[in-house]
């Protein structure tokens, strides 16, 4: 092979008989080639690393040495390509310490990458690796769940029972990664090795040499998710080729069988539902130190209570199976307080249980009825809110203003901006008199005016456009409602109402329509029958 050492032991023997010479040795090293194999790489040999810098991404890549029978000399260097797909930019670092096995890049984060490796000896560096593709941060796929690593102690030999969740139907592979502890959770002691697994495995044993229940802390293990690539326009599946991975997520603790959980979970807090008479609780998951060995779900114990903290009646248990941190509490009586305290279990037995916490649960028709009276008290609020505006209005359009006029003059007294008088104005010189009342009118009419205005009922022709004008710009044309007319001299007036023009068939009038008027009241001294049929026939009709 070329770039190998070999030994040759050379002894002869006399050909006519005779002994053996002594061994002579011979060392040749053959010529040195390039790398018959590159630095092993896989689609999720990196882990997503801080970088200090701004707009910065840090992975720390992975990969294995040449093997020995491959290398065909001395490996004097690796090369790193690290390709920029978005803009076309390949990158070719250089390492030259043969120990070093891993490297820190830093990306940008929103482009996609692919990288890969070589090998070189004194000759040349062979061909590149296949390339691992880095998704945009992100964009790339989430590494299982609920990931854990338990060393079986009543196993021999030794070994790592690790489960994981299952991921989407995408998943090509999963990978398994372990090496020995270093400083830090990103450095190894030793290489990184890696075994892969099938899409639907949620479950593998790892055996590992000299592995005991004291050299457990001394191992990381961890794991990888690689699926197929989607085009970012279709979200379809590109080519079969195109693989990308969700990086090495470590175990955070590694589990040793045989041990109950050392504290108890700590309840976050409890919420009743009486509709469907459960409680929904929630807690913090237990920390790795809390659980030496795995948890296998939570025990939830409760029994009813009476105000104290005595169970009137027996416990009672649910199991939340699984690693999670909720748990619905369901087929309960409602309109009872209960007692509720939970603790970790494994598969060694139960730990210690939280503090009990009382809960409520109402029954479910007494809240329907708390929740009818106090709609009922809104409505009623909200009722009497109304009708206090609508009595204040009212109160408004009974405002009154009183017309007076002593001694032939007619004087306007206004009372409140919120009332008027119909208010229209002559259209010609003919119906002058009658300007206040009516737009216009016949001789018949106007000789009524006349009659009004000998009775003081209208004003006087002398005083006929101060009275228009002062209507106009005391009352306008939209103000309303109520009014009186009356002598001061004699101490009369005549109040005045508008028609509601809808109940009696008619639309609304428009804005600079008059409105029609009635008598509703007489106050003060009598004034005679014939004055107030003349009056009562100038005002506006529906």
């Amino acid at each position: 092979m070329p770039g190998t050492v070999y030994q040759w032991n050379v002894s002869c023997l006399p050909e006519e008989g005779g002994f053996w010479s002594e061994v002579s040795t011979f060392i040749h090293t053959t010529q040195t080639d390039v790398p018959a194999s590159q630095p092993e790489v896989h689609p999720g040999s990196f882990l997503q690393v801080d970088c200090e810098e701004d707009n910065c991404r840090g992975i720390l890549l992975f990969w294995k040495a040449v093997p020995a029978h491959l290398r065909n000399g001395p490996i004097t260097e690796y090369h790193i390509f690290v390709e920029d797909t978005d803009i076309g930019n390949e990158t070719d670092i250089t390492v030259t310490n043969m120990t070093q096995t891993s490297l820190e890049l830093r990306l940008e984060p929103n482009n996609t990458y692919q990288v890969q490796t070589s090998a070189c000896t004194e000759v040349g560096c062979s061909t590149k690796s296949k390339h691992i593709t880095i998704a945009p941060q992100g964009k790339g796929v989430s590494p299982p769940q609920d990931f854990t690593v338990e060393f079986m102690t009543d196993e021999e030999p030794g070994n790592f029972n690790i489960n994981w969740q299952p991921l989407h139907t995408r998943v090509v592979s999963y990978t398994i990664y372990w090496c020995m502890r270093g400083e830090n959770t990103t450095n190894s002691t030793t290489p990184l090795d890696w075994t892969t697994v099938a899409p639907n495995t949620t479950e593998y044993n790892l055996t590992l040499p000299g592995l005991s229940e004291n050299t457990t802390q001394d191992y990381m293990v961890g794991i990888s998710a690689e699926v197929i690539m989607t085009s970012s326009r279709t979200r379809r599946a590109s080519d079969a080729s195109q693989v990308t991975s969700s990086g090495i997520s470590w175990s955070q603790c590694l589990h040793i069988s045989g041990n109950i959980p050392a504290a108890a979970p700590e309840v976050l807090h409890m919420t009743s539902d009486p509709s469907t008479a459960s409680i929904d609780m929630e807690w913090q998951k237990l920390s790795c130190l809390e659980t030496p060995s795995v948890l296998t779900g939570v025990l939830v114990v409760y029994c009813v209570v009476d105000g104290g903290d005595t169970c009137t009646g027996p416990e009672q248990s649910q199991m939340a199976v699984g690693r999670g941190s909720s748990y619905t509490l369901k087929d309960l009586d409602t309109g009872h307080t209960y007692l509720i305290k939970v603790c970790g279990v494994s598969a060694a037995g139960n730990g210690p249980f939280s503090a009990p916490v009382k809960v409520d649960l109402k029954a479910y028709l007494a809240l329907m009825y708390t929740v009818l009276i106090v709609a009922s008290v809104l409505l009623l609020l909200l009722f009497i809110f109304f009708c206090i505006i609508w009595g204040c209005c009212k109160i408004q359009e009974n405002t009154k203003l009183e017309i007076s006029y002593p001694k032939n003059k007619l004087q306007l007294l206004q009372h409140c901006d919120y009332v008027d008088m119909p208010t229209t104005h002559p259209e010609s010189s003919t119906s002058g008199k009658n300007g206040t009342y009516r737009k216009s009118g016949t001789d018949k009419e106007r000789d009524l005016d006349q009659e009004l205005e000998d009775t003081k009922l209208l004003p006087s022709e002398s005083y006929r456009d101060i009275a228009s004008i002062r209507m106009r710009e005391s009352l306008g044309p939209k103000r309303t409602h109520s009014c009186y007319m009356g002598s001061s001299a004699k101490k009369s007036s005549l109040e005045v109402k508008p028609i509601n023009r809808e109940k009696i068939g008619f639309t609304q009038p428009s804005d600079t329509a008059d409105p029609a008027y009635v008598i509703v009241a007489v106050h003060g001294e009598d004034i005679p029958r014939e004055q107030l049929s003349s009056f009562r026939s100038h005002l506006p009709l529906p």
